[in-house]
Formats: C-alpha cells, structure tokens, sequence
C-alpha cells in the first residue's frame, strides 16, 4: 500500500506521510533477498535489503542501509511491516526559505561546503506499516497505513551546531467502494505530526534554517470519483482540503490516466 501510494494512485497527492518522511519517494541501489511463499501461519512473506543508502534520509557519505519486511495476511486482510537505519554521515539540505522545502531527493554534501546549508549527523530509522481488507464480493476496500522517521544526532550549520531529536510521524486512512462497473468513489483522511527538539549553541538560527520553526502538525481530506472506460484508461475527479499552521488549501484536480505500456492495445 505505501509503495502504491503515489501521483499514480487513486488520488493526485502524495501522502504527507510519505512525503515528509521519504520527501516522496525512496529509491536507492542495492539488493534484496525476498522469501513470497507461506512460511507459516500468517506469515506470507519476507524480505531483507541491503542499500547504498546515498539519498534521503541517507546521506552521500555513512555505511550501507539494512532493511527488513514481514508480509502477513489472513484471509481478506494483508498486512505489512518494514524497518530500515540510516546513519547519514555530513548529509545536507538547502537553508530553508520562503517557498522552498527543507529537503531535496539530491541532498548536499556538507564536506564540500557548509554554506547556505544545514547539515546532520546520526542516526534515523524509519518504521512503516500499512493494513489492508477487502470485503468477499471486492467491491470495498478499506485500508490504513503510518509511517515514522526518528532521527538523533547533531545538526550543524555554519553559525552554530546543537544536538537534534526529531520525530516525523504521520499516516492516512483510505475507503473505495466499487460503486458500479466501471465506478469507483474514494476518500482519504491524512494527518501528519513533526517533532523536533534542539539543544546546543544557536539553536534559534538554526531551527529557521532547518525549517523548524514553520514546521506544524497538517491534516488533508480527499474524495475522488473515477471512472475506468476501458481496461488501461480512467477518467478521475478528484477534490481536497489541506489543513497547516496558518493557512487552509483546497484543490481540484481532473485526470485522464492511462496505465496500459502500449496504447494501441487500449484503442
């Protein structure tokens, strides 16, 4: 379900919660030695990785990233559970500004330079679990999914360096119902909490530089209609309100998706 979770997906948006914790998406090098048969009972899967660990919230310099997945089910509901650690070595993230996010998918070097930066070292484990059931006849489907960042460490700029203690958690509920052949309507409740805790010199620079200071917990509500004309391609409606300190977004979004690698085989 989180890796489905995307601007691919039923919904336009990606998660808060996959955005906050993976500023997107996660895609790294490396290998996986994965298991997919029962091994017992509940248990249908494992899965354990080995990464380079170069993007965020890893970093251009530190070890290689171990990871693990369980996949569990019971009957209609399916379950997944994963864990990985970084220990990002001089990671870096452009100096906040109006506008700009704190975080990039190609994140700095702070042995090259400190200037305009802000730069961690430590640790940060992310945990996620997302659950999943679907009704005998399928034409609901219910599922909930979180996902939590945990970093500690020290961050660093050129004016001063502190210890950190950061805690980004969040997740989100979805429901489709299959109203009708070719018909699905959808909603999705999102709720997104950062916390993050500075000791040391500067401390005020630095939470400004970092983003902290702007940095609050968010919620966002989602409906959608689709409709799937054909096998590949799908019309979809899709309206939403984004809650954060200080302001309220609403957005309105109309897609044509096409999913099917050849276009002929939709015509």
């Amino acid at each position: 379900m989180i890796d489905r979770a995307g601007h691919y997906d039923r919904f336009v948006q990606t998660p808060l919660a996959k955005r906050a914790v993976f500023d997107d998406e996660w895609i790294d090098d490396g290998a996986a030695l994965a298991w997919r048969d029962p091994l017992a009972d509940g248990l249908r899967g494992v899965e354990a990785g080995l990464w380079r660990g170069r993007v965020f919230p890893g970093g251009e310099h530190g070890p290689l990233v171990p990871s693990l997945r369980l996949h569990l089910g019971w009957g209609h509901v399916d379950a997944q559970l994963s864990a990985a650690r970084f220990q990002p070595d001089a990671r870096g993230s452009a100096v906040a500004t109006v506008g700009a996010p704190a975080h990039t998918h190609g994140t700095l070097d702070c042995r090259a330079s400190l200037q305009q930066r802000v730069c961690f070292d430590g640790t940060a484990d992310v945990l996620a679990a997302s659950l999943q059931w679907e009704n005998d006849a399928g034409d609901w489907t219910l599922a909930a999914a979180g996902m939590l960042r945990r970093e500690r460490g020290e961050l660093y700029a050129t004016d001063g360096s502190a210890g950190l203690r950061s805690r980004v958690a969040g997740g989100w509920l979805d429901a489709a119902w299959r109203a009708a052949p070719g018909w699905t309507l959808a909603g999705r409740l999102e709720r997104l909490v950062p916390r993050q805790k500075l000791a040391g010199v500067g401390t005020v620079s630095l939470a400004r530089a970092a983003g902290f200071d702007a940095a609050g917990s968010r919620q966002r509500a989602t409906a959608a209609a689709l409709w799937t004309w054909r096998p590949g391609l799908t019309l979809a409606l899709e309206t939403g309100r984004d809650w954060r300190p200080g302001e309220r977004l609403s957005h309105l979004a109309l897609r044509l998706i096409w999913t099917e690698p050849d276009l002929k085989e939709i015509w």
